[in-house]
């Protein structure tokens, strides 16, 4: 339940490392940051497609009976969406990809539990 927790609070945040990830690498790689914008509009949702926050809060409450909303992260977790949040600010393509593929590499894994 605790694991289900903390991956709720990174997901709430997600959205906008990868705002402001595209905003700090528009300028020296425009496609990268193109990129980021496509995965920002497919996790913070739009108005077609809820965000994907959105889908799991709910999905867990109706499924599970598990309410992650307003969660308080343990400080290992707060830990975390600092530094993703720091990195996806970087002035550095290669720091803000590396954050992002770290991120991703995980969620993949994450999602077949």
């Amino acid at each position: 339940l605790h694991y289900i927790n903390e991956l709720g609070i990174f997901a709430r945040h997600n959205s906008q490392f990868l705002k402001s990830a595209a905003a700090h690498s528009m300028d020296s790689v425009p496609e990268m940051a193109a990129e980021f914008i496509r995965n920002f509009l497919e996790e913070g949702g739009n108005v077609e497609i809820p965000a994907h926050y959105e889908l799991y809060s709910s999905a867990l409450l109706k499924d599970l009976d598990i309410n992650i909303v307003g969660q308080y992260p343990l400080a290992c977790t707060s830990e975390l969406v600092q530094i993703v949040d720091l990195l996806s600010r970087s002035h550095s393509p290669s720091i803000i990809c590396g954050a992002f593929y770290a991120t991703e590499g995980v969620a993949i894994r994450e999602t077949k539990l």
